[in-house]
């Protein structure tokens, strides 16, 4: 009976010591998936992080080649890049623009030198319509007039002749009896008679 016994227990010991390596086998193994997810994280996070290029800066890059197992190092140089300041033009002038729509033309007139005036003062004129003939002459039915009471009458109308969609410039003398027309103006104003309505009027304030 003892016998028995001590045999029954040794099969015992044998099992659990049996199912003690399976366990350890299997802890293991997870640990191994566990290193191995690991390294490749790291691996991941040791890639080199997209670099944005602005028009405004040049960027130079200098790598090292990294060794098994080691992080490769970069330096990075930004240089800041020459700022350009903005000059007087389309934008501006575009800004200056104003626009009549009575009657069946649109009328838009833009300054194009009230800053800096030379021998003649000038303004772009687009007018559009659908059903009126554009070929009178603006220059006779144009006048220019500033709040210090000088009134100037326009010296040519730069165009094509007719149509239902014309651009042209419109002409100044900048000076009336050898006077400077903006000498100590505040504000300038354009009227145009007679296109489609009796008068269309522009007024700009002019900066000292």
């Amino acid at each position: 009976m003892f016998f028995l016994l001590s045999r029954e227990k040794r099969k015992v010991n044998h099992f659990i010591a049996a199912k003690q390596n399976g366990d350890i086998m299997k802890y293991s193994k997870i640990i191994a998936i566990a290193l191995l997810a690991a390294m490749f994280l790291a691996a991941c996070s040791s890639a080199k992080t997209p670099v944005k290029y602005s028009m405004a800066q040049s960027i130079s890059t200098g790598c090292s080649t990294p060794n098994i197992g080691e992080t490769g190092v970069c330096q990075i140089k930004i240089t800041p890049g020459s700022t350009t300041a903005p000059t007087p033009g389309i934008d501006q002038q575009a800004g200056l623009t104003k626009s009549d729509a009575q009657g069946a033309v649109t009328v838009e007139v833009t300054p194009l030198n009230l800053d800096q005036p030379a021998d003649t003062l000038l303004f772009d004129i687009s007018m559009n319509t659908h059903s009126v003939d554009l070929s009178m002459d603006l220059a006779q039915l144009s006048t220019l007039t500033t709040d210090t009471g000088k009134t100037i009458q326009a010296s040519l109308w730069d165009a094509p002749k007719g149509g239902h969609h014309l651009e042209g410039k419109l002409s100044f003398p900048a000076a009336q009896k050898g006077k400077k027309l903006l000498a100590g103006a505040r504000s300038i104003t354009l009227t145009i008679n007679n296109v489609d309505v009796q008068s269309r009027v522009f007024t700009w304030q002019i900066s000292k």
